[in-house]
């Protein structure tokens, strides 16, 4: 049981899929990309992330695709089940309503987070995006840059910025999706899931890889600035080669059709399950289930409220 099975909206997507209330379930839902190689020069973090879990015959771990689950067998981990990324189960449900006709571009720079605070020079992205691409554009940052987009979101003619909220609002990857589903390019500014999705949806997608970041700092960083950026443009490289050799996509060299299928494979749309199945491993087929996912969850959340070595999140305690 992990309070990040709602995080971004899944739990709720898949609630919705089965027609069911969405309440506390007795899994841990995979909640972005993950690359089974990305930890190998770190063994003793690599069996952390892939390897045995506390409880795990009774809470399963639910993973995107077969490569993740393979992973997770050669250290022996227990109770992993494949059933896609949760934006598939999205597009079901989704897939015949209309939205606003496609127009414009969408950007995704690099974004802060909780400990965590990158300063993006928005202006350069502004004027390297409309020397190549058609407007209008809608750049998707973080809820913790809201501040600083605030100061500056009259600079920029046919531009708006958009936030699809915190990490635990439930209509996150809803209105994500929705922005995908309205635009007709997506480029991206560093190797994340937003990339899949629009390859999952059809979009002409670029991925460009410079950040643009004028600073990085917060608790997971040193004060060396130079030292942090690089370390960043490091992985970035690292993840790219990755995401080629697992999936066969080239950041580089994308709108191929293998990279639409690619992405399918990727997201796990080949391992989408069916209303029934995902009822039952959520633990919404019983009722003792539900109340004890209830139970699990409000201990959890006082006991994350009371650590002091995590935030005070008073307002994301509700999910």
């Amino acid at each position: 049981m992990y309070l990040d099975n709602n995080w971004y909206g899944n739990r709720y997507i898949l609630s919705k899929y089965c027609n069911t209330k969405d309440t506390p379930a007795l899994v841990s839902i995979q909640h972005g990309m993950l690359l089974s190689k990305f930890y190998e020069s770190d063994p003793i973090l690599e069996k952390k992330v892939f390897g045995k879990r506390s409880f795990s015959l009774f809470f399963p771990w639910l993973v995107w695709n077969d490569i993740l689950f393979e992973k997770t067998q050669e250290f022996k981990s227990k109770n992993v089940i494949t059933i896609g990324a949760p934006i598939i189960y999205l597009d079901k449900i989704l897939k015949k309503k209309k939205f606003s006709k496609p127009k414009g571009t969408l950007i995704f720079p690099s974004k802060s987070a909780w400990g965590v605070n990158m300063e993006v020079d928005y202006s350069k992205i502004y004027n390297f995006i409309k020397k190549k691409y058609k407007p209008p554009f809608t750049i998707a940052v973080s809820y913790f840059d809201l501040k600083r987009i605030f100061k500056i979101r009259h600079d920029f003619k046919n531009c708006k910025f958009v936030t699809f909220g915190k990490r635990n609002n439930k209509f996150f990857t809803l209105k994500l999706y929705k922005y995908l589903r309205e635009h007709r390019s997506t480029v991206s500014f560093y190797p994340g899931s937003p990339i899949l999705y629009s390859l999952f949806l059809r979009k002409k997608t670029y991925y460009f890889p410079e950040r643009f970041l004028k600073n990085v700092s917060g608790k997971f960083f040193t004060e060396k600035n130079t030292i942090e950026l690089k370390k960043i443009k490091k992985e970035d490289i690292l993840i790219e080669n990755i995401i080629k050799k697992e999936y066969s996509i080239d950041l580089s060299n994308l709108n191929k059709k293998k990279d639409f299928i690619n992405a399918d494979i990727a997201l796990g749309k080949n391992r989408m399950k069916n209303p029934k199945f995902i009822k039952k491993i959520l633990g919404w087929d019983s009722i003792f289930k539900i109340i004890l996912g209830s139970l699990l969850y409000y201990i959890m959340n006082l006991k994350n409220y009371f650590n002091p070595f995590l935030p005070r999140r008073n307002n994301e305690k509700k999910n």
